[in-house]
């Protein structure tokens, strides 16, 4: 379903047309926007002073039949017959929080972290941070930073046995996101240590050969 919007001259009788109300004060911006929707399944933001399109969004899958501004016309609101409801942002800002990540594989010494990509407001997520500290009481740190083209990460050089903690926060050209609430409490596995690296002699003797090492990485602290 298109909108088509006609200015209202004298004599004008063709009942397709319809009339664009008078202009309002510029600062009255709720009321200089109108929004349609309908079998495209897209959605379409006009000016209503000139007639135009301003913007179009796309995203459902079937016809819309429910669309309104919401916060003070800052946002969209739609329901589709694909029994979706989406949220559309107007104004640009910096990624919402994403959901707490999660860990989906562990060995002693490294953890897999997932997680979902947060509302952008209608930007590119260009990056996600990520930190992490050890038990819940330390303060996060860690820093690091991955695509936002990716969902998980691979933290490495952790101790085994050792309880971590994780947090992520998106990037769009707006800025930083908060971060998101922590994850649960994710321990790494528990196993016999690594090899010793190969010992090294610094003394000999007759009657004995003095030998040193480093000591592995071990099980836990």
């Amino acid at each position: 379903m298109r909108a088509r919007f006609v200015k209202r001259h004298l004599g004008t009788t063709n009942p397709t047309h319809h009339a664009l109300p008078p202009p309002l004060p510029r600062n009255h911006r709720l009321h200089q926007r109108l929004i349609s929707a309908g079998l495209e399944n897209n959605i379409l933001v006009w000016n209503i002073s000139s007639g135009e399109p301003l913007r179009r969004f796309y995203g459902h899958d079937d016809a819309i039949y429910r669309v309104a501004f919401i916060n003070n016309a800052s946002g969209i609101i739609s329901c589709s017959m694909d029994k979706t409801v989406k949220t559309w942002y107007l104004t640009p800002q910096p990624p919402a929080p994403p959901e707490k990540p999660v860990v989906v594989h562990k060995t002693q010494c490294t953890m897999l972290l997932t997680w979902r990509s947060p509302p952008a407001f209608n930007e590119t997520i260009t990056a996600f941070r990520i930190q992490w500290r050890v038990g819940i009481r330390q303060e996060f740190g860690n820093d690091i930073t991955t695509p936002g083209r990716d969902f998980k990460r691979t933290i490495t050089g952790l101790v085994p046995g050792t309880p971590y903690q994780f947090r992520v926060c998106a990037v769009n050209r707006m800025g930083v996101g908060k971060w998101s609430e922590p994850s649960p409490q994710f321990i790494t596995e528990i196993d016999v240590p690594q090899p010793v690296d190969r010992p090294d002699v610094h003394e000999v003797n007759a009657h004995s050969i003095g030998i040193a090492w480093s000591a592995p990485t071990a099980t836990v602290e």
